[in-house]
């Protein structure tokens, strides 16, 4: 998987054991669940192991219902990324590019769109059956894909009133993504 597929991949619980079986994180997804998404500040870390080299980026991500993505990085160079459910757009300061999402295409983009979907639209029974779940305190999951190659894990920290602090993918090469996120609103929650 490339960087920028990791990058999409956004986006964005206990072994063996079901997301139902841990009240705090049931509470956090009723959160997003009870919402129609997230805008958010974040700034972005990319770790080339085999370089040792880190990239920093900041901007601003949105996630509506049903499966709307935008991310914009607004530095060190301006990238804006949308994804509505079917379609890809990139877009840079001089150019745009817009990448339909077909069965004809290769089977791993297709699977890790997938997965990007089902956690924009907070499918958390896609989650559940897809990851395995370890809770390491309250507030800091992991989630390690089941068949997904593109990453080992995911590990989500939280905030104490339940919104993401960071969350950072760990790649199989051991590079790593790491996105803090501030600033976090919910859009049209329900009280």
């Amino acid at each position: 998987m490339t960087f920028f597929s990791i990058t999409i991949l956004i986006l964005i619980t206990l072994s063996g054991q079901s997301i139902a079986a841990d009240s705090t994180l049931q509470k956090i997804w009723a959160k997003y669940e009870d919402t129609e998404g997230f805008k958010s500040s974040f700034d972005q870390i990319k770790y080339l192991s085999e370089i040792d080299v880190v990239l920093k980026s900041s901007g601003v991500i949105q996630v509506k219902r049903p499966g709307f993505l935008r991310w914009e990085v607004l530095k060190p160079a301006y990238l804006l990324v949308t994804f509505d459910g079917r379609n890809l757009y990139i877009k840079r300061e001089d150019d745009e590019k817009k990448i339909k999402i077909n069965q004809n295409q290769k089977k791993a983009l297709l699977q890790n769109l997938n997965h990007l979907k089902a956690w924009i639209e907070y499918d958390f029974y896609f989650i559940e059956k897809n990851y395995k779940i370890q809770k390491v305190t309250k507030l800091n999951y992991i989630f390690v894909p089941k068949t997904l190659k593109s990453f080992k894990e995911i590990n989500l920290h939280l905030h104490s009133d339940g919104l993401i602090k960071s969350i950072k993918f760990f790649e199989p090469n051991g590079d790593f993504l790491k996105f803090n996120f501030k600033n976090t609103e919910l859009i049209n929650a329900k009280d």
